[in-house]
């Protein structure tokens, strides 16, 4: 257990320090790069429905209705807009501007949605300006407007105004002058489409420098953050809503579409190819290149390697990688020959970093007196024994020897 949670922790930080360098390569940028391209121009070139799939639109549909159906419970609203609540207040607190969770490309992307929408909203707008009632209402106001002016005047100027009927005449022809006011709006607003847009830009480029908290506070001023999401929940819950979105899904997404998801995406959304391929390709290098990356799916391998040997901690390693003798013998093989070529190329190394002598003063200067003493002893007495049984020897040779002499010389 002590070696497998040693192992683990020393391979969660191998793996942290090599993915990081892996993910900061410039060959890894470069490909993943290509890859973003490849995916989106293999997705863009087919229709929805084929990539879809039956199964896919199913699941779409289910997922929507799904959604629409939760957001038609006040409770799940509430949670919401609960939830919603806590998460604003957190950002708050950390002073986080609005940029932070708006990248800047979607500035151009917002743009380029609004693009096509443009004029079906003014259709729509004028459509609504021309009805018959509110022709009539903008009649009413433009005669009131005109009162109220005139009443501004001077004594003089109210009385040659009256004299030549002038008021009389303007009121006469009032639905003429609301006729062309909305025409001139009308061509205003085609001719200045560009125009709109690039001042719907530096608005939404203003809005992103601005801090959470301002927009938060100026929000709350005219309307609960509450109610604007109770409200914008229930509007969607409607199912006139539901059914509106549905369409435009079926629309967009069925088998009778002839466009491209690509053409689709240039057409209705403004949205070209090789923009999707940058912001996808930056978008993704963003997040696997930051500096938390890397050690949290290290965290992450390494967690799952440790709930999966403990599942299968009764299994050997040769069972769970399903190791064949054939196998362990090759990898055998190739460790043994890998590890004498280490040595072999590290040894003569290794023996020059050892100082044998260095190591052996060490080690006796570190002795106190008593021990270098009991040492002495030990040496001296295990040589001093064959000291004495060299002299015992020594000693009985010479008396045999001169007691041989002394019988030699008595004859």
């Amino acid at each position: 257990g002590k070696d497998r949670e040693l192992l683990l922790s020393s391979l969660e930080s191998f793996l942290a320090a090599s993915l990081s360098r892996f993910f900061s390569s410039q060959a890894f940028i470069q490909t993943v790069r290509e890859l973003v391209t490849r995916l989106v121009g293999s997705a863009a070139a087919r229709k929805p429905a084929e990539l879809l799939g039956e199964q896919g639109r199913r699941f779409l549909h289910r997922t929507l209705e799904n959604l629409l159906s939760r957001l038609g419970q006040p409770d799940r609203r509430k949670q919401l807009v609960k939830k919603l609540e806590l998460w604003l207040e957190r950002q708050r607190k950390q002073a986080r501007p609005l940029g932070d969770f708006f990248p800047e490309e979607l500035v151009q992307v917002a743009s380029g949605l609004a693009a096509p929408f443009l004029p079906l909203l003014f259709e729509s707008l004028f459509t609504w300006l021309r009805r018959e009632e509110t022709r009539a209402e903008m009649e009413q106001r433009g005669k009131r407007l005109l009162r109220d002016v005139l009443d501004k005047l001077y004594l003089l100027q109210k009385f040659v105004v009256s004299a030549t009927q002038y008021d009389r005449t303007l009121q006469e022809k009032m639905p003429e002058i609301v006729d062309e006011a909305l025409d001139s709006l009308e061509a205003a607003a085609y001719d200045n489409e560009g125009k709109l847009l690039e001042a719907l830009e530096r608005s939404l480029s203003v809005w992103r420098e601005q801090q959470l908290d301002e927009l938060y506070t100026s929000l709350s001023q005219k309307i609960s953050v509450s109610q604007l999401v109770e409200r914008v929940a229930e509007i969607l819950a409607r199912p006139a809503v539901g059914k509106r979105i549905f369409t435009v899904l079926d629309a967009l997404t069925g088998s009778g579409q002839k466009l491209s998801l690509g053409q689709l995406l240039g057409r209705v959304f403004g949205i070209q190819e090789q923009e999707l391929v940058e912001y996808l390709s930056v978008q993704a290098l963003s997040t696997l290149t930051r500096k938390e990356f890397a050690p949290h799916l290290a965290s992450v391998l390494v967690d799952f390697s440790r709930r999966f040997l403990e599942a299968h901690q009764e299994q050997s390693l040769q069972d769970l990688l399903h190791i064949e003798a054939e196998g362990r013998n090759a990898a055998a093989d190739f460790l043994s020959d890998r590890l004498l070529l280490i040595l072999v190329a590290r040894l003569p190394r290794l023996i020059q970093s050892f100082d044998i002598q260095e190591m052996v003063e060490t080690k006796i200067n570190q002795l106190d007196v008593l021990d270098v003493e009991n040492l002495l002893l030990m040496v001296i007495a295990k040589h001093l024994k064959y000291i004495n049984l060299f002299g015992a020897l020594l000693g009985a040779l010479i008396g045999l020897s001169q007691l041989l002499l002394g019988f030699w010389q008595s004859r």
